[in-house]
């Protein structure tokens, strides 16, 4: 069983059940290892309206972007493009 899969990770059974179905698209060679469940949410998500897919991609960024904000808060890294150099 996938780590994704193991029952400790307090996972919902929507997550449970993307995440076989990225294993099963793994194992049947339609994507790459490690990749399967990342096709399964876009999958998901192109099926959405407009709106909606704008809004999830929107809502991404900004995490990526808060988490970006959070290294830089806490380490000086010079590799990552940090908006406030200490």
């Amino acid at each position: 069983m996938s780590g994704s899969l193991n029952d400790e990770l307090g996972l919902t059974p929507a997550q449970r059940k993307k995440a076989l179905a990225g294993r099963i698209l793994e194992v049947s060679a339609g994507v790459k290892l490690g990749k399967g469940e990342k096709v399964v949410r876009e999958a998901e998500r192109n099926k959405a309206a407009k709106r909606v897919r704008e809004g999830l991609l929107e809502k991404k960024k900004e995490r990526e972007k808060n988490e970006l904000e959070e290294v830089c808060g806490l380490f000086f890294v010079p590799s990552l493009a940090c908006a406030d150099w200490r």
